[in-house]
């Protein structure tokens, strides 16, 4: 039996462990907050598109507005359920948790600001990536102040968006993988958050760490696959030659198949401080692959398939890089050799 004088110690030493890991995360926080980030990914895109709001500045101010406002209702509703859970328990939020609070908002602050900025200046097919490893470092933050194994978690969503943006997948895809990132893996992260022994062992790290990636994977591939599948149109392709005779009925529904090898004239425009784009003359693309683009009644309906492929349709522009824009002299006139790599289209 231990003396008092022992027992003092031991109340000592376990409200210096209290303070020295006085953070802890409920596990309604990971669910809300997983939650609520993946209906975002998925939606808000649809939401604020060009169809109904086609001035830039006014559709990138109206989406980081509408998220911030969200994330922000679900900051507080956070704290609220924080406190009475805490309130519950007979506990005080410490003050190394305040603080460590104000670094998540800080991040969950910066978030948003670069989705403004991918948005409005470009760049957004990196968002997602950059989106994730932030909420990564907000939740390893977290960990190093508290006893549940949330630097391990913070560990895996920072490699996981390290990941999405070196594998460079189309914007789409990208979304259904950060919205399984979010609305599957912090969830399960609440699972063991409160089971730190079992975690901190490494063998243990390890398998958990194959199955939350399984788990974030396989959800965001099935919905690739069942998402991204377009009806393939009935009936066999015709040349453009064809569908541009004056005699044909182009009502209804046809497939145009443009070969390799057909040029397509590029009707562009560049703006900027010292230059004014002039239209004089097209430049010409050739295309290296056959192309079938499906008409509706005269206009491209968005679906088209490239060489054996199946049919997709795009829902975004495709992705430009600009290489090179290096000017010279030549034969007297001044000639700016552009280099652009137009990537894998943004379906």
């Amino acid at each position: 039996m231990s003396s008092p004088s022992q027992q003092t110690l031991n109340q000592i030493h376990a409200m210096m462990k209290t303070g020295h890991e006085g953070v802890r995360v409920e596990r309604h926080s990971l669910i809300l907050w997983g939650l609520t980030a993946a209906l975002l990914v998925i939606f808000t895109n649809d939401l604020f598109n060009a169809s109904w709001l086609n001035v830039h500045w006014m559709r990138v101010a109206a989406q980081n507005l509408f998220v911030g406002s969200v994330l922000f209702a679900v900051g507080l509703l956070d704290y609220h359920l924080t406190r009475e859970k805490r309130r519950q328990r007979n506990e005080s939020i410490t003050f190394v948790q305040r603080q460590v609070t104000k670094i998540w908002w800080l991040l969950i602050a910066l978030i948003v600001v670069v989705n403004a900025g991918a948005n409005y200046f470009g760049g957004d097919y990196v968002f997602l990536g950059i989106a994730i490893v932030l909420a990564g470092i907000a939740v390893f933050i977290n960990g190093l102040f508290s006893a549940q194994p949330m630097d391990w978690a913070g560990g895996l969503l920072i490699v996981a968006g390290l990941a999405l943006l070196a594998v460079g997948l189309p914007r789409i895809e990208q979304e259904w993988v950060a919205a399984s990132v979010f609305g599957m893996g912090l969830p399960l992260f609440a699972l063991v958050i409160d089971k730190p022994v079992l975690v901190r062992q490494f063998a243990m790290q390890v398998i958990l760490s194959l199955v939350w990636v399984a788990a974030v994977l396989v959800p965001a591939a099935m919905a690739i696959h069942w998402f991204d599948r377009v009806e393939t149109p009935a009936g066999q392709p015709i040349s453009l030659a064809e569908y541009t005779d004056q005699n044909m009925d182009r009502t209804g529904e046809w497939i145009v198949h443009l070969p390799v090898g057909t040029s397509v004239p590029i009707r562009w425009s560049i703006s900027g401080d010292p230059v004014e784009s002039v239209t004089d003359s097209a430049p010409l693309l050739q295309l290296s692959k056959d192309l079938d683009v499906v008409f509706v009644d005269g206009l491209p309906d968005g679906r088209y398939r490239i060489g054996e492929d199946e049919c997709r349709l795009r829902r975004q522009h495709s992705r430009i890089r600009v290489n090179a824009l290096q000017p010279e002299i030549a034969d007297g006139q001044l000639i700016v050799d552009l280099k652009i790599k137009l990537s894998q289209i943004q379906s």
